[in-house]
């Protein structure tokens, strides 16, 4: 009797552990892919393509940035918002730095910092530094943004 509980228990315990090595190597999966996307989409993003973004949104994203007084919802008025800066901007280059996917469940939030380098119209290099939230969510077998939150980390002040 004693010994069959011994192997239930060793058995039970063999299976969590298996499980939680499947989560853990699922997430670690999850990790990469938002990643991955992510780079993409700045890739895109800096090309001047704006529609990437929404393209690749849900249809109730929320959004903020500096430039708006309060969040922006839903995809139609996220599109409003970027369509008139498509094709205007390059972005020369960037770093997305510190990258950190946390997964629950078909959400995964990804914060990073990002250093974008453009050419202003005198061909100075300006350089931006930025903190960004992503917030995805599994919609079939894709990922997409279901929040947005971008900042400045040192915006420039004015008296």
């Amino acid at each position: 009797m004693e010994t069959q509980r011994i192997v239930k228990v060793f058995f039970i315990t063999l299976l969590m552990i298996g499980f939680t090595g499947c989560a853990q190597n699922n997430n670690e999966e999850i990790e990469k892919i938002i990643v991955a996307k992510e780079k993409m989409l700045m890739d895109e993003w800096g090309k001047g393509h704006t529609m990437i973004f929404p393209d690749n949104s849900t249809d109730d994203v929320t959004y903020f940035d500096p430039s708006l007084e309060r969040r922006l919802d839903g995809k139609t008025k996220y599109i409003e918002l970027l369509k008139p800066i498509e094709n205007t901007f390059t972005i020369e280059k960037y770093e997305l730095l510190n990258p950190k996917v946390q997964v629950h469940g078909n959400v995964a939030i990804l914060t990073y910092n990002l250093v974008d380098y453009t050419k202003n119209q005198l061909g100075v290099e300006q350089k931006f530094l930025w903190n960004s939230t992503e917030v995805y969510t599994k919609v079939k077998n894709d990922w997409k943004i279901i929040h947005s939150h971008w900042s400045l980390t040192k915006p420039e002040l004015k008296q």
